[in-house]
């Protein structure tokens, strides 16, 4: 039987345990959560018996036979660092997808990623590895979605569009069809993104106002 482990016990955390507990009610999902893995021991102290318990902190976590891993950090970059290191440890990573989310034919969901309540995946769309794409978004046809992007709740993006790696699409945003926008690069809330955006940009306003040169990829900081 897999048994799923959810990394970082914080808010996203625990959607996560709620969506991946309904997708195995429905049996959309196989398996039991065996609970959390943080590095902050009384994560959950708060929630008493309404979670599963932390087994250990991320790092020294010893993987036993049958387990899968969710990485719910919402940076994109904790997401690629924890990801890198389990890994390592040949730890296999957990899909979940919300019961109540649509996806249309020839969509391609990358390991590790997760897929909202609500959120409707159009067709001939490709997700990458450990990508977060939240509640209530719509993503067109054709569109192509790097590793660790994270895309907050209420966002439209336009069919054709590519979202390179590592790129932080807040709520409410719209991408227009056919944009690309460059790694690591991070789109304020409620922005509108009209063009083309180079890598390690921040987009802010409606129409979006690029500034360059904002972030630096992780290999380089």
């Amino acid at each position: 039987m897999r048994k799923y482990i959810i990394v970082c016990a914080g808010g996203f955390g625990r959607e996560i345990f709620h969506a991946l507990s309904l997708a195995l009610a429905r049996r959309t999902a196989t398996g039991i959560i065996r609970g959390f893995l943080d590095d902050n021991p009384c994560a959950l102290k708060h929630f008493a018996d309404k979670y599963p318990p932390i087994l250990g902190s991320i790092v020294d976590y010893v993987p036993q036979g049958k387990e899968c891993f969710f990485i719910a950090a919402g940076s994109p970059f904790l997401r690629r660092k924890f990801s890198l290191g389990l890994i390592r440890k040949s730890c296999t990573l957990a899909t979940v997808v919300h019961p109540e989310a649509t996806l249309s034919g020839n969509v391609a969901v990358g390991e590790g990623s997760y897929v909202g309540w609500h959120s409707f995946l159009s067709c001939d769309l490709t997700v990458g590895r450990c990508v977060s794409l939240n509640c209530n978004l719509t993503i067109g046809h054709d569109v192509v979605i790097g590793d660790y992007v994270e895309v907050g709740p209420g966002t439209a993006i336009g069919g054709h569009s590519h979202i390179e790696e590592g790129v932080h699409i807040a709520p409410n945003c719209t991408v227009a069809p056919g944009i690309r926008i460059g790694a690591w690069s991070k789109i304020s809330a409620g922005s509108a993104v009209m063009r083309d955006v180079p890598p390690g940009a921040y987009v802010v306003g409606v129409p979006g106002v690029v500034h360059r040169d904002f972030f630096k990829p992780p290999d380089t900081e």
